[in-house]
């Protein structure tokens, strides 16, 4: 059961991701798609799937016998978000620091098709999807309390969040936080607007 969930990511992003490339103004090249679902099969599912199996382990859980509260995955899932936002943007702005953003996440800012592909949302190197994979795990696990259903629905969300701030099909003034970061690069490192004003990093595309 828990792998058909974490197939079932796989293709909340790839799928989408590969239909956008059709009506994009640029199309990622072959071997940058093949990048990102390598890396999303052996190091974001794979991960998931041993981590996942040692909560429900840990937890004696039943994956097929989690029950769905509503209202409760509502409130958990917005308190995920506000902490979420605080948590990538200190990381976010870390490895923009040097030396790490040379050894770390200059590849997702290297090539400008990155912020108007959706698909290259997660066109990054190896050390950069296990930062943001561990942080999002702990967190999760802390906020949903081990259960994985819950886990499972949050991770498609931040799969299609990812594809939505990439997209140059979505028009810029709906996705003008992300896409100004791409532009500027020192600025906007949450992934909303609310922590960057927090931290006092907000910037508009036009100022």
């Amino acid at each position: 059961m828990l792998i058909k969930y974490l197939l079932l990511e796989l293709c909340s992003y790839t799928i989408p991701g590969l239909v956008c490339t059709f009506f994009e103004s640029k199309t990622p090249s072959t071997k940058q798609i093949c990048d990102v679902i390598f890396k999303i099969i052996f190091i974001g599912i794979l991960s998931r799937y041993y981590i996942y199996n040692w909560i429900l382990d840990q937890n004696g859980i039943c994956f097929n016998n989690l029950q769905f509260n509503f209202l409760q995955f509502i409130l958990q899932t917005i308190l995920y978000l506000i902490l979420q936002d605080i948590a990538f943007h200190r990381i976010h702005l870390l490895i923009h620091l040097q030396p790490y953003y040379s050894m770390i996440h200059q590849m997702h800012h290297y090539d400008k098709i990155t912020e108007n592909s959706a698909i290259l949302g997660k066109y990054m190197t190896a050390y950069d999807f296990i930062i943001f994979a561990c942080f999002t795990y702990i967190l999760k696990i802390i906020v949903f309390r081990s259960n994985v259903l819950y886990m499972i629905c949050v991770d498609i969300m931040d799969y299609l969040g990812t594809l939505y701030s990439h997209s140059s099909i979505v028009p810029n003034v709906m996705k003008d936080h992300h896409y100004t970061h791409h532009k500027y690069v020192k600025c906007n490192y949450g992934m909303t607007p609310l922590s960057d004003w927090l931290f006092g990093t907000l910037r508009f595309s036009d100022s």
